[in-house]
């Protein structure tokens, strides 16, 4: 192999090495970690709020019928009155006494209930205040996020784009049987198939080089590749 064909292959895996940091960086970018908390924030305050409209349906579903239970009850109770006083004995009188402190206690334990479920319909409708203008900032917030994590996806999708054009110029100069060797290594070695002899390491493997080793690599002729013994990455001196 020429030269210059190492030189591609060392463009190429530099490319490459850039290319992988570009994709890390798509896929963990603060602007969508932002978006993504924004957007938890405003789920859990859409489910709370629907929570609180669920309850105040049901509780003034309990309240209509408290009123349309005690209006049949109130017209019972006037009926019973009115036997009551036309009784025309003791018996009788009896029965419709029991009936009417039978009456009276359900009615209060329904006014009871219908009571409560004012109070939690009072509570209910100041939370209800506090979360409308709450779920409308968060909705304003989670706007702005999208469109700032989106100007961010766009500067990284650009320079990836950019590099992977620059890629494919360079590949134009390594030929197959290299580029296949390299792309197998690059697979199984973490992203690094060609790697260079720095400080008397493998900046592969960050490994230090056996002596002898090295003074191979040092009498390497141009064109000609090495190989790190500790990981079998190509090496260039």
């Amino acid at each position: 192999m020429s030269a210059n064909e190492l030189e591609a292959l060392a463009e190429v895996q530099e490319l490459d090495r850039r290319a992988d940091q570009l994709r890390h960086r798509r896929a963990n970018l603060p602007e969508t970690a932002a978006r993504r908390a924004i957007e938890g924030e405003l789920a859990a305050a859409r489910a709370e709020a629907e929570r609180c409209s669920t309850r105040r349906r049901s509780l003034e579903a309990l309240r209509d019928d408290g009123e349309r239970t005690t209006a049949a009850n109130d017209a019972q109770r006037r009926q019973l009155e009115r036997k009551l006083a036309g009784a025309s004995n003791t018996r009788e009188a009896d029965a419709l006494t029991g009936e009417l402190a039978a009456l009276r206690a359900r009615q209060s334990t329904l006014d009871d209930a219908v009571l409560a479920a004012l109070e939690e319909l009072d509570d209910l409708e100041a939370e209800l205040a506090t979360l409308d203008p709450r779920l409308g900032e968060l909705g304003a917030s989670a706007a702005e996020a999208a469109g700032t994590e989106a100007a961010a996806l766009a500067v990284v999708d650009a320079e990836l784009a950019e590099t992977v054009e620059r890629r494919s110029t360079a590949v134009a100069g390594v030929s197959a049987s290299l580029l296949r060797r390299y792309e197998t290594l690059r697979t199984r070695l973490d992203g690094v198939g060609l790697a260079r002899v720095v400080d008397r390491r493998c900046s592969g493997c960050n490994l230090a080089l056996p002596s002898a080793e090295l003074e191979a690599l040092r009498h390497l002729t141009p064109g000609e590749l090495g190989e790190c013994s500790q990981c079998g990455r190509m090496l260039l001196f």
